[in-house]
């Protein structure tokens, strides 16, 4: 568990499996005079491979990875649970008349995924509507819509959101079709209503105090309700 406090040193999110990335966030961490070994916690706001690819790197420095239920399932590339949402999909195209071939490219695209993560445990799991144990003055917000397993950060005090994929600055994020995680198997699963949970999310959010949101992808912003774009 990492340790309590407003000077804690916590990662959130760590992109794919490339030497690239790696460099990127060592020669990050180096100009502001960390190491990877001194921060004090990873947290993951989903389980998409360009924000838990590397997660298994940080973990190798002693770093507990922090992570909402369920985002374990996307950090076995190519295990049980990636076949269930694969099994998933290959139902799903079918049902809706995609051509057999090109579901088969699509679910092969989908693999090569796979090569972009490592596997990671989570060692703790957070709760959704509490606060982040790491740093408590941020609030553990549940966001579906663009995963189902998904959080953002809330700091009501300073009116930040560390918002993962929920909210960017220049374009809405997509809202992915996903098996819900309880059926024997994923070609039995039920279709997540992803679309509309990201619509109430985003009225949700707009009812938040925000003058900052730090995005997974892109700068930071301050126009959250988007009345300047």
């Amino acid at each position: 568990m990492c340790p309590h406090g407003w000077h804690v040193k916590v990662l959130v999110d760590y992109g794919p499996k490339h030497p690239d990335t790696e460099s990127a966030l060592f020669d990050g961490l180096k100009e502001l005079g960390l190491s990877s070994s001194e921060l004090d916690g990873l947290v993951l706001t989903h389980g998409h491979v360009d924000h838990v690819g590397l997660a298994a790197t940080i973990a190798k420095y002693g770093v507990p990875i922090l992570a909402p239920p369920l985002v374990d399932t996307w950090l076995d590339p190519g295990g049980i649970w990636d076949q269930y949402r694969a099994a998933f999909n290959d139902r799903l195209y079918k049902s809706i008349g995609m051509p057999s071939e090109l579901v088969d490219k699509t679910l092969s695209g989908m693999a090569m995924l796979h090569a972009l993560a490592e596997p990671a445990v989570v060692d703790v799991e957070l709760v959704y509507g509490k606060a982040l144990p790491c740093m408590p003055q941020f609030q553990v917000l549940h966001v579906p819509g663009h995963a189902q397993h998904v959080l953002a950060l809330y700091d009501k005090s300073a009116s930040i959101l560390i918002g993962g994929d929920q909210l960017l600055p220049k374009i809405s994020s997509n809202a992915l079709i996903e098996p819900a995680m309880t059926a024997p198997s994923g070609d039995k699963a039920a279709r997540t209503k992803s679309l509309l949970q990201y619509r109430r999310n985003l009225r949700e959010l707009k009812n938040l105090d925000l003058q900052v949101v730090y995005p997974g992808h892109g700068e930071e912003f301050t126009d959250v309700a988007g009345g300047d774009r």
